[in-house]
């Protein structure tokens, strides 16, 4: 039960009741230790009319920093925040607080200790070189490291020397595969020319024939398309090749038969080279996977 009014006001003027009062004390951490940065939280009832609001000057002390005081008052309690740091060690009482209206003089703290009091005495002597932390599992890697260095190494210049192969390889594929595809996109140019299909066609066979020559190291330029027919394709598929064969040999009739053509068999012609030219190359991608 709450004291009356006339007995808060006897008591306060026998300065035996205490006009306010601290409740739900919360130190974070629980635990601090000298020099750690420590929030202080609690709540301040009272009674009467007060104003509270945070010091204008935070005091000073040789054992003490107070960082910050923050005050948040609602009608009859305010909530008090204060961080600090305590440079020794044990039970001491912080400096009067002057909160507006009410000053704290009665904030206690309990500063630990990381040295154990029945210890204090004893000194432990310098460590060995070898007590060094994680010494002991430093060896066995570093021995590791040293009989399986032939081996990384081996890996190593096995991936280098791959990838210089890939490289070369692909430079010396680039370039015929650079030249043919210049040449389909001329002909592309000339398919609705009319009146010029022996020149497209010789253009095409020979284009072929020089491509096969580059990529697979066959002279194709010296072989007849019955030659041709006849043996061994490159790895692309076989029906693709023969597609080729029978285009190569309508360009034949075209160059000396004088065999009329039309833009359909130009562009027939381009399909078959686009197709066969995109299938080689990636048989010979594949293989070096």
């Amino acid at each position: 039960m709450r004291p009356s009014f006339f007995l808060i006001l006897f008591l306060s003027a026998m300065g035996l009741y205490a006009q306010w009062d601290i409740v739900d004390e919360v130190f974070v951490p629980p635990t601090f230790y000298v020099g750690d940065s420590v929030l202080l939280q609690f709540r301040l009832v009272w009674t009467g009319e007060k104003e509270l609001t945070p010091p204008a000057e935070l005091p000073r002390s040789e054992w003490l920093e107070i960082e910050s005081v923050t005050v948040d008052q609602k009608s009859y309690e305010a909530y008090v925040a204060i961080r600090f740091k305590s440079y020794m060690v044990g039970t001491r009482s912080l400096p009067p607080l002057e909160l507006g209206d009410i000053t704290l003089d009665s904030l206690k703290i309990f500063t630990s200790s990381l040295v154990e009091q029945e210890k204090v005495g004893e000194l432990r002597g310098l460590r060995k070189n070898s007590d060094f932390p994680g010494i002991g599992l430093l060896i066995p890697v570093f021995l590791l490291l040293i009989i399986c260095s032939p081996y990384l190494l081996f890996i190593l210049l096995r991936m280098i020397f791959g990838r210089l192969r890939s490289l070369i390889r692909w430079l010396l594929r680039s370039g015929p595969r650079r030249r043919i595809s210049r040449l389909y996109r001329k002909l592309q140019t000339r398919v609705e020319d009319s009146g010029e299909e022996r020149d497209f066609f010789i253009a095409y066979s020979q284009g072929i024939r020089t491509y096969l020559s580059e990529r697979t190291g066959r002279d194709f330029l010296s072989l007849t398309t019955r030659d041709m027919m006849g043996i061994s394709p490159p790895p692309v598929r076989r029906k693709l090749w023969d597609e080729l064969t029978d285009l190569l040999k309508m360009a034949d009739l075209v160059k000396f038969a004088g065999e009329r053509t039309g833009r359909k068999d130009k562009l027939r012609s381009l399909e078959v080279l686009s197709e066969f030219i995109e299938n080689l190359e990636k048989e010979d991608f594949d293989a070096d996977l």
